[in-house]
């Protein structure tokens, strides 16, 4: 593997682990490796990183946090501050 690659590799981890607010595990590796080879087809571009990532299963699946009580206020409800 080339530095370039090992780079792409290490640079499409780090934004999979933002993307899906979790680390990513061996089980993501398959995934990010494809990420890889797409994206040196179209010059490593970033669109193409994040495209991939976008579209991967590891993405579609991720667990959006519940939101907490006041995050579910509407704008124009009165809220009990007792």
């Amino acid at each position: 593997m080339s530095r370039k690659e090992a780079f792409v590799d290490g640079f499409t981890e780090r934004l999979m682990t933002y993307a899906l607010a979790r680390g990513v595990e061996a089980t993501d590796m398959p995934t990010v490796r494809q990420i890889r080879r797409n994206a040196s087809a179209d010059g490593y571009s970033m669109d193409s990183i994040i495209l991939g990532i976008v579209e991967s299963t590891a993405f579609d699946m991720r667990k959006v946090p519940e939101q907490s009580a006041m995050n579910s206020v509407q704008p124009n409800q009165k809220v009990d501050s007792r």
